[in-house]
């Protein structure tokens, strides 16, 4: 067995580590928005570093499953990117093993029922990701091709409405344009799309106010808001409406709209099991692998979401890389929702959903 590590360039060229078994490779995204709760995101020098202590111990150890491998990297080098690289490429290299696809060895592991999500598609950007108020416009189906048609449709009716507007994506690939969050969602309520909302709340938290961009609102206004806007839109999915400590409003707003609106957390949980037992205060999860820093975690925050019976939202990172992992993982763990990009380098993601689907 042959084992390194390289360096390599994400979405927006910041380095990251990929890790290599052979010819099998996987590379750790990065997050522009990155909790205080998630794992360590590391230099790649400290990446190397740390490597070097277990590189003799990775070639000859066997490992059995990505849980044997998973466990030994928590111990030896704790959860971080370097962790993530190692587990995921372990991950491809026990498929090839077995000889299966890898979201069949990640069903396998998971001992969750293979699923095709539904899409979470970002449209339009905000926030700390583009000009407008909050960080994600997102539009909901099951459908890739009328995502895409819809997608087009937004950015031409953006062009009528912002002078500044030249069909420029942010990091996610998104539309960057400065209309107002009341503007964008006229124009996707006109296009008849469904739509969802990442607020990243923890973003634009301040001493006691948010700051979306401009538009400042009151901590104890925050729930009045939203809830408003899902009245007025019929918004079908809000994330992170509120700062990740925030959990009686995120209480009070599942008990107000659960039943007919995904409410979701991201910040709030950061793919982080114990959170997750402590305090469930939505009716769905963001799930990031890069969030736990091991596979293995990440599978194990999806099981308790789902005794809790909570829907499961797969994620992208905002610096993302070629690798098609996440496609696999979410298809293997029966996520009901995957969330990407719409174009740019994220539709390496979208189009091996649409051969994993077929």
């Amino acid at each position: 067995m042959e084992i390194n590590i390289r360096k390599v360039l994400t979405s927006s060229s910041m380095e990251t580590v990929e890790f290599c078994i052979n010819s099998i490779y996987s590379s750790a995204p990065v997050g522009t928005s990155r909790s205080k709760k998630e794992a360590e995101f590391l230099s790649f020098e400290k990446c190397r570093k740390l490597f070097l202590k277990i590189k003799d111990d990775l070639k000859r150890l066997k490992f059995s499953d990505v849980y044997e491998i998973d466990e030994y990297l928590k111990k030896k080098i704790g959860k971080n990117n370097l962790s993530l690289a190692i587990s995921m490429t372990f991950s491809k290299y026990f498929a090839k093993k077995e000889n299966v696809e890898l979201y069949e060895y990640i069903s396998l592991i998971s001992k969750q029922k293979i699923k095709k999500p539904k899409f979470l598609a970002n449209f339009v950007g905000g926030l700390k990701h583009g000009g407008s108020n909050f960080q994600e416009f997102l539009a909901i189906s099951d459908d890739i091709f009328y995502l895409a048609k819809k997608f087009i449709e937004v950015g031409k009716m953006i062009k009528k409405k912002d002078y500044l507007f030249d069909y420029q994506k942010n990091l996610e690939s998104a539309w960057f344009c400065y209309l107002d969050y009341g503007e964008i969602l006229d124009i996707m309520k006109k296009l008849n799309i469904r739509i969802g909302i990442d607020f990243a709340a923890s973003s634009a938290l301040k001493k006691n106010f948010y700051d979306f961009n401009g538009l400042i609102i009151k901590l104890d206004e925050q729930l009045e808001f939203v809830s408003n806007l899902i009245k007025n839109y019929n918004l079908k999915y809000v994330e992170d409406p509120f700062h990740e400590n925030d959990f009686e409003n995120f209480k009070k707003l599942t008990k107000k709209f659960g039943g007919k609106v995904i409410i979701c957390g991201d910040d709030l949980y950061s793919t982080n099991k114990e959170i997750l037992i402590k305090r469930t205060v939505t009716n769905a999860v963001i799930v990031k692998p890069s969030q736990s820093g091991l596979v293995s975690e990440a599978i194990e925050f999806i099981k308790e979401a789902r005794k809790r019976n909570l829907k499961v939202v797969v994620s992208h990172r905002s610096n993302e890389t070629d690798d098609t992992f996440i496609t696999h993982f979410a298809f293997g763990c029966g996520a009901d929702y995957v969330k990407f990009g719409m174009a740019g380098e994220r539709i390496v993601k979208l189009n091996e959903a649409q051969r994993i689907a077929l």
